[in-house]
């Protein structure tokens, strides 16, 4: 053969380029109708994907309304709880004692709608449950219908769910529990009552008495304050005035009471030179000095549950006054005359110059004395300093006396009412505890849903009839594909974003709002309620917002201070519940490798899908098993029909009875699926029946 033909020294011959460029375009125009073909062929993958986040879809709504049941159930469990606690809060109070009743029958009202709502919430759940499978085989279908209503072939596709049923929800019914809990509740409510009762009455005799003081001390026109200011010119820290007796105590009057006599004892002094002054004087010195002796005795102890007290009391009159060292006291000079022994008011008077010894009020009224005719001393000398200034209200000592009466009063009223305190303390701590309890059981019995399609769905998407694909230039005519065959797996993932969380408040909106609008005797309990339904995913912060709401328009301001202590215990009652928020992340269908799926559940039909699977990969008649398993998806939807409606009612309940709110959960179902499923469900049949037909005569690929 002549090889110049196709090569010679001078370049590249005609033919040789001819050629190339002949086989380099029929290269390009066969790549191009394969991936026209391929292009075609791989859009039954999308539908599948589409068919399958569909299905999963309907799944993630499912557990939405099981978290609105849940936080309805515990949120009506909290508020029972709250409700029933602020009345035995209220039962500490008298004053309260009319808001017992209404809150205590509020506490069983939601006790029974929690119950009423289980048991409707149960029904509920497991119809829907029941039906979701058949909801999301339909939704598949109904996708993939609509995938194809633009393009020349008809996808069809069935979803299975995995499991394709759910576990049963179990729920505990706790109605007799919650009414043995509420009839102890009411018994030892009685207790409680009683208690606060008796130690209310005794508190309040408390105040009066401690009133009476602080009038005596500070609070009137002529009180200690003021005589000490105008006697002995006391100011500033040694004579404060209070303007109310929250702020006063007996302290404060025992304070100035010494600062008093001791600034006295230091200014006394003889108003003029006259004997009898002088010797008025110095008796008014033994008094004052005895008044510092016996204040440093006294004491004031006081504490939120305790007081005692010591007011030393000065001598009124001289019957008194020998009740006291002032009568047996050796203090006054004595001398002899010729008449007989003389007792003198002190050493400066005249007539008890050369005294010989010192004698007492005692002795003067049983010995032979007589009075001395300068000083003019005598028994009654000593008798009258006390009574001049305790028996009109212009003397100190008429309102130290006051004062004094008063703090004995006040401890004996605080010593009565003391052990029925602490006996309602005690009982009211058991009945929140006791509501600890309950509210903790609660807690733990939540609602838990294990339902179908938990581990996943695989959809099954195909064309039943042939599709022509046009060929090019150097790759041959018009194609027609066959049925074309693409699955999908899809599973849930929980996000927890910001917007997720906002799903479930959302749906709760309307039940809230619903509550907002109740009035009259159940509004505040409702409003409660309702605070505690917003904030279902915020823990114990929205139980102890609840708290206060329902706590703080109370009238707890008591004389036993009770109130404020009970408000307290049950405060701290409840944090210690420790309530976590609710996991209300929002599930999104996701697309997952379908073997994942399968393995998941450990069922037949998923073992099934397995095997046909693992099969694909040696051959082509594995269209057949997809066909199969197809027709057991369908087959089992088709079953599902008679459960569809255009909702699903989940529960009804009413919080007061008939005569309150009533509330209800209602699921829609998908748009659609009334109407097309029996439709979407027989087109899918006949769609795989076309395709059994087609592949009878159909050349297999290998």
């Amino acid at each position: 053969m002549n090889e110049k033909i196709f090569r010679d020294e001078q370049g590249f011959s005609t033919l040789s380029m001819t050629i190339s460029l002949l086989l380099s375009l029929c290269l390009v125009f066969t790549s191009a109708q394969v991936y026209r073909i391929q292009s075609a062929s791989a859009q039954v993958q999308d539908v599948a994907d589409a068919a399958a986040l569909a299905a999963q879809n309907e799944v993630a709504e499912f557990m939405v309304v099981a978290q609105v049941c849940d936080a309805v159930t515990l949120s009506l469990a909290l508020a029972s709880t709250v409700s029933t606690g602020a009345g035995v809060v209220c039962l500490c109070v008298p004053p309260a004692f009319p808001f017992w009743e209404g809150f205590f029958e509020a506490g069983q009202k939601f006790a029974q709608a929690k119950n009423s709502f289980l048991r409707t919430a149960k029904t509920g759940l497991e119809a829907y449950q029941k039906a979701l499978p058949f909801i999301a085989a339909a939704k598949a279908a109904l996708v993939a219908r609509a995938n194809g209503q633009s393009n020349a072939s008809a996808y069809h596709a069935i979803a299975l769910s995995f499991p394709l049923q759910g576990d049963p929800i179990d729920i505990a019914d706790s109605t007799q529990d919650d009414q043995h809990f509420f009839d102890k509740i009411q018994q030892d409510g009685q207790q409680v009552k009683e208690a606060s009762t008796k130690a209310e009455q005794a508190a309040e005799e408390a105040l009066e008495a401690k009133e009476r003081g602080f009038q005596a001390d500070c609070g009137a026109a002529y009180c200690m304050q003021e005589r000490a200011s105008s006697l002995a010119g006391l100011s500033g820290a040694q004579n404060p005035r209070y303007s109310s007796v929250d702020t006063w105590s007996f302290q404060v009057a025992l304070q100035r009471a010494r600062a008093y006599y001791a600034t006295r004892l230091s200014n006394e002094a003889p108003a003029s030179a006259d004997p009898a002054e002088t010797s008025r004087s110095a008796v008014r010195s033994h008094y004052y000095r005895y008044a510092c002796e016996e204040l440093q005795k006294g004491y004031v102890y006081e504490t939120d549950s305790d007081f005692s007290a010591n007011f030393p009391t000065m001598p009124r009159n001289m019957q008194q006054m020998c009740q006291t060292i002032l009568y047996t006291q050796a203090v006054y000079p004595v001398t002899e005359d010729a008449q007989g022994a003389v007792m003198h008011g002190c050493a400066n008077c005249p007539g008890a110059a050369g005294f010989q010894r010192m004698g007492s009020v005692q002795e003067l009224e049983q010995g032979d004395f007589h009075q001395c005719s300068q000083c003019g001393f005598q028994a009654a000398t000593l008798g009258n300093v006390a009574a001049a200034t305790s028996s009109v209200e212009t003397g100190f000592e008429y309102h130290y006396l006051k004062v004094a009466q008063a703090a004995e009063d006040y401890q004996k009223a605080m010593e009565r009412a003391k052990p029925h305190i602490e006996q309602a303390k005690q009982s009211a701590q058991s009945l929140f505890d006791r509501l600890w309890d309950y509210a903790k059981t609660a807690q733990s019995s939540r609602i838990k849903v294990n339902p179908p399609g938990r581990y996943g769905a695989i959809a099954v998407a195909f064309v039943s009839s042939a599709q022509e694909v046009k060929g090019f230039s150097f790759s041959g005519g018009t194609k027609s594909l066959g049925p074309r065959v693409a699955v999908a797996g899809s599973a849930l993932l929980a996000d927890s974003s910001v917007e997720g969380a906002s799903v479930l408040s959302g749906l709760l909106d309307g039940l809230s709002d619903e509550a907002k609008l109740a009035m009259g005797p159940t509004a505040f309990a409702l409003r409660c309620w309702s605070g505690l339904l917003e904030a279902y995913g915020s823990g114990q912060e929205a139980l102890t917002s609840a708290l206060e709401d329902a706590l703080n328009g109370l009238p707890l301001i008591g004389a036993s201070g009770l109130g404020t202590w009970a408000d307290d215990a049950f405060k701290e009652t409840m944090e210690r519940l420790g309530l976590q928020p609710a996991q209300i992340d929002v599930l999104k269908p996701v697309l997952v490798n379908t073997s994942h799926v399968a393995a998941a559940a450990d069922t037949t039909v998923a073992h099934g899908y397995t095997q046909f699977k693992e099969g694909a990969l040696e051959g082509a008649q594995a269209i057949d098993g997809v066909l199969a398993w197809s027709n057991y998806a369908l087959s089992a939807s088709d079953q599902g029909v008679s459960l569809v409606g255009t909702t699903v009612e989940i529960a009804q309940f009413s919080p007061f009875g008939d005569q309150g709110p009533s509330f209800s959960v209602e699921v829609p179902l998908p748009g659609g699926v009334q109407d097309a499923l029996d439709g979407a469900l027989a087109s899918l049949a006949v769609g795989i029946n076309g395709a059994y037909q087609w592949l009878q005569g159909a050349t297999r690929w290998r």
